[in-house]
C-alpha cells in the first residue's frame, strides 16, 4: 500500500465517501445532456412529423420550384446552381414519406426518416438559397437536424442532448431576430414607429398587387400609439428568449408570449410562421422543461 500520510481509519472513511463533482464540471454537462423518456422523444418526433407533413403539402409548389437567383446557404455551398425541378420533386416525395414515418413508425423502413430528414434539410435550404433566407424554413430544418442527431433507436442521454439542442436553436434564432432589428434600426426601431410602418407597407403591397390587406392592419394604423409599446414587446420577447431556458414556468410564459406575437403577425400582415404557430418551435423547450423526474430515464 502506498503511503498517503493518513491513518487507516481515515483512509477507509475517504474511500467510502462518494466523490462529488464540482458544479463547474457537473452542471453544464448534466444540463446539456438530460435524460428523457422514450415517450417524451416520441411526442416531439410525432408532432414535428405532423407539422412537416402539412407544410410540405401546402407549400409543394414553392418547394419544388428552382429559384431565379442562386445564393446558397452554408451547407449548400457545394452546389454551383439550383437543383433541377425533377430532383426537387424527388426530394419532396422522400421528405413527405420520411415525415409520415416519424408520425407512424414502420420497423421495416427505419432508414426512411433519416433519408427524409436529409431531404428536408436540402429542400428547405434550397428554397432559402434564392437570395432571401427564410426563417420559417431554416428553423424547421435545424430542428430536423436535431431530430436526426437523436438517432433511430432511443437513447436517453443522446435523445435528451438532441432535445436540448433543438431548444437552444429556437432561443438563438429569436435572439438573432431581435439583434437584427436593433442593428438595422437601433432604438429607433422601437421609438420611431417601425412596426407600424412594416404593417402599413405589407397592407399597401397587398393593395398594389391586387390582394386584400388584413382589416387588422388598418385598425393598427389608426391606433398608431400602440406601435411603441408593441415594438418594445417584440424586442423584449426576442431578446428575452434565453429566459425560457431557466425553468418550466418561464418557458411556458415565454412560449405563450411568442405565440401571441406570431398570431399578431399573421392577423395584421398575413405572414404565417407555421412552425411557432403550430407549437413545433416551442415544443422542445416545453418538453424538456416539463419533464417530471419520475419520467426520466437514468
Amino acid at each position: 500500500m502506498f503511503f498517503t500520510g493518513a491513518s487507516p481509519d481515515e483512509t477507509a472513511r475517504r474511500a467510502m465517501t462518494p466523490v462529488r463533482r464540482t458544479a463547474i464540471t457537473a452542471t453544464p454537462v448534466t444540463w446539456l445532456t438530460p435524460s428523457i423518456s422514450e415517450r417524451v422523444l416520441a411526442r416531439w418526433r410525432v408532432w414535428a412529423g405532423v407539422v412537416l407533413c402539412g407544410y410540405l403539402l401546402v407549400r409543394v409548389v414553392a418547394l419544388t420550384q428552382a429559384p431565379t437567383r442562386w445564393e446558397p446557404v452554408v451547407y449548400l455551398r457545394w452546389l454551383d446552381a439550383p437543383l433541377p425541378v425533377v430532383v426537387l420533386w424527388g426530394l419532396w416525395v422522400v421528405a413527405l414519406f420520411g415525415s409520415l414515418v416519424w408520425v407512424r413508425p414502420v420497423e421495416s423502413v427505419r432508414w426512411l426518416p433519416v433519408v427524409g430528414g436529409l431531404a428536408i434539410l436540402v429542400l428547405f435550404g434550397h428554397r432559402s438559397s434564392g437570395g432571401q433566407i427564410l426563417w420559417f424554413d431554416i428553423l424547421p430544418a435545424l430542428h430536423v437536424g436535431a431530430l436526426l442527431a437523436a438517432g433511430g433507436r432511443f437513447d436517453a442521454v443522446r435523445s435528451g442532448w438532441a432535445l436540448r439542442l433543438a431548444s437552444l436553436m429556437t432561443v438563438i434564432t429569436y435572439v438573432l431576430a431581435g439583434i437584427a432589428k436593433l442593428r438595422l434600426g437601433g432604438l429607433d426601431w422601437v421609438s420611431d414607429g417601425a412596426l407600424e410602418r412594416n404593417i402599413s407597407f405589407s397592407a399597401t403591397r397587398f393593395e398594389v398587387l391586387g390582394g386584400t390587406p388584413s382589416p387588422f392592419a388598418t385598425l393598427f394604423a389608426d391606433l398608431g400609439f400602440l406601435s411603441v409599446p408593441l415594438g418594445i414587446s417584440v424586442i423584449a420577447i426576442e431578446l428575452g428568449a434565453p429566459l425560457a431556458l431557466v425553468n418550466r414556468r418561464i418557458a411556458r410564459v415565454w412560449a405563450l408570449a411568442a405565440w401571441v406575437m406570431h398570431v399578431g403577425i399573421a392577423a395584421t400582415m398575413f405572414v404565417i410562421f407555421h412552425w411557432p404557430l403550430l407549437g413545433a418551435a416551442f415544443l422542445p423547450l416545453l418538453l424538456i422543461a416539463e419533464r417530471p423526474e419520475h419520467d426520466a430515464v437514468s
